[in-house]
């Protein structure tokens, strides 16, 4: 497949939250929700639910496998132990959900629960059978480096190399890397022309790009920031508010602007969406349809751009 091609649609479902669901009957409602709404890309890894939440996705995908694609990380695992405790997270998450003290412990403790970035070549081959017999699929349409950073030191050579034996024993189709992009480490460089890229991308920070990529992170940021900057100060809210031509202070119209800007910038690629709630889902897939107009998503670029310094 030619490199300016990325075959998955506009809009794909990020499944990192899909194990906070506690009900297996609501988990497969929200995939199915996703589908019927026409998204038909799903992006998951080996961490997500402590190793549990590909065997959810597979279980969905493989009744609709012809018609959507599948993206699968490694990189980043469970820590030693608690892929066996995927099961338990049911009960557990449930408990969570009715006592705050319990959710503030699990956050608190969310960091011990993920491996040191194991990159090399050995851990790709490695991980990536492991994904495909959790998803129960033959084959993975992209498989991603989870989040390395400067500190990575990636083998590009040898990860090349089993990327295109992957390839050529039909075990994947195609292949790149997610992460945040930081100041001097241009891991794209590394890897080449073939390589998909996957970015958290805001209304923040964002830079001009050639290919088709897929992007992250659109929501989440500038919801939380600029809603508390406009929570706090009235007069700004009204501002704004003048300026987008809806209530700034909505969280929904907020969304809809955010989301209908990543879809402008990124506008030949699949802009993820992380969510466990169907309304938002379809609120999200309205956008697609009804996106906000032109100038109210100038109006937000230059909005953002005047007030950078303070955000």
């Amino acid at each position: 497949m030619p490199c300016s091609e990325i075959a998955a649609s506009r809009l794909g479902l990020g499944c990192a939250g899909l194990m906070r669901v506690t009900s297996a009957t609501e988990r497969d409602r929200l995939l199915a929700a996703a589908f019927d709404l026409g998204i038909r890309h799903f992006d998951v890894a080996r961490l997500y639910g402590l190793g549990a939440a590909e065997a959810e996705v597979g279980r969905f995908a493989r009744t609709r496998r012809d018609d959507i694609t599948v993206a699968t990380k490694f990189g980043l695992d469970p820590a030693r132990g608690l892929g066996r405790l995927g099961r338990l997270q049911q009960p557990v998450r449930a408990l969570a959900n009715r006592l705050p003290a319990i959710r503030r412990a699990l956050k608190k403790r969310a960091g011990s629960t993920v491996t040191t970035g194991n990159y090399g070549p050995a851990h790709a081959r490695a991980s990536l059978d492991t994904s495909l017999q959790q998803l129960g699929l033959d084959h993975v349409d992209f498989l991603f480096l989870h989040g390395p950073g400067p500190e990575a030191a990636l083998d590009y050579r040898g990860l090349r190399a089993v990327f295109d034996e992957a390839v050529q024993a039909g075990k994947i189709y195609r292949w790149g890397i997610s992460y945040d992009e930081v100041e001097c480490f241009d891991p794209m460089a590394g890897l080449g022309d073939e390589a998909v890229l996957q970015v958290r991308e805001t209304v923040f920070a964002r830079r001009p790009r050639s290919e088709p990529y897929l992007s992250f992170g659109v929501l989440g940021e500038p919801l939380e920031v600029i809603g508390e900057r406009l929570r706090g100060n009235p007069e700004r809210r009204r501002h704004w508010s003048e300026a987008l031509g809806v209530d700034a202070g909505s969280g929904q119209e907020l969304a809809k602007l955010l989301l209908s800007d990543a879809l402008a910038v990124n506008d030949r690629g699949t802009v993820l969406y992380g969510t466990v709630r169907v309304d938002r889902l379809q609120h999200a897939a309205s956008v697609l349809d009804a996106p906000s107009p032109p100038e109210a998503i100038e109006a937000l670029r230059a909005l953002v751009a005047a007030d950078r310094a303070a955000l």
